[in-house]
């Protein structure tokens, strides 16, 4: 009997979050966004303009695995994307997500093995994209 597979990419656990945006008006993928947004976040980003920031100083790596058509979204697209998101629906993928990535990795299986989905910080965060 194979393991039961727990998705651990955090675009795999987003795809069950429902795009509130009017199908007219979607420039940018929700899963650019939302990639975009979280991956800024866990360097310190804590704005919407901070998002578009780091989008612009990353473009080249965030193009490496996502689609980007029509390159980074401003802030406003931000504000107005996560704005209309169901904050329940996106918490509890967030979360979901955190479990599978953190669960092999507890201390009693190896407490010496880095942790692969991103560990608490120790030293400040640096603020300025120049240094993302």
């Amino acid at each position: 009997m194979q393991p039961t597979r727990h998705p651990t990419s955090l675009s795999e656990h987003f795809v069950s979050i429902i795009d509130p945006r009017v199908d007219r008006t979607k420039e940018h993928r929700l899963e650019d966004i939302l990639m975009i947004a979280l991956c800024a976040m866990l360097c310190g980003a804590e704005s919407f303009v901070d998002f578009a920031d780091f989008g612009r100083a990353k473009e080249d790596w965030l193009r490496t695995f996502l689609a980007l058509p029509h390159g980074i979204p401003g802030h406003d697209t931000f504000g107005r994307v996560f704005a209309a998101l169901d904050p329940k629906a996106f918490s509890e993928c967030f979360r979901n997500w955190r479990r599978v990535c953190v669960w092999p990795w507890t201390p009693k299986s190896s407490p010496s093995t880095a942790r692969p989905c991103g560990a608490a910080m120790t030293a400040p965060v640096a603020r300025s994209p120049s240094t993302w």
